[in-house]
């Protein structure tokens, strides 16, 4: 399991769509979301991962956490999974 850099607070929402879920991920502080979409066989572990690691990229994308924080610190977020 990779693990992920940021450690503020992220909900996450998996919503299945055909044979596909669609997985967003807030972070709940800024209020920026980004999804993903995973075919329905992928653990429920890499779609959080995925989301959470295109979440920190848009995040950094806006300047909102340095480019830098990209080692593999260990997350200690508080998922809110629905």
């Amino acid at each position: 399991m990779s693990h992920t850099p940021y450690h503020g607070d992220i909900i996450l929402e998996f919503t299945a769509i055909g044979s596909y879920v669609k997985v967003t991920a807030v972070d709940v502080n800024t209020g920026v979301e980004a999804s993903i979409s995973s075919a329905k066989n992928v653990s429920k572990e890499d779609m959080k991962q995925h989301a959470i690691r295109r979440l920190h990229y848009v995040m950094k994308k806006k300047g909102l956490i340095a480019d830098d924080s990209s080692n593999n610190t260990k997350n200690g977020n508080n998922d809110l999974i629905v």
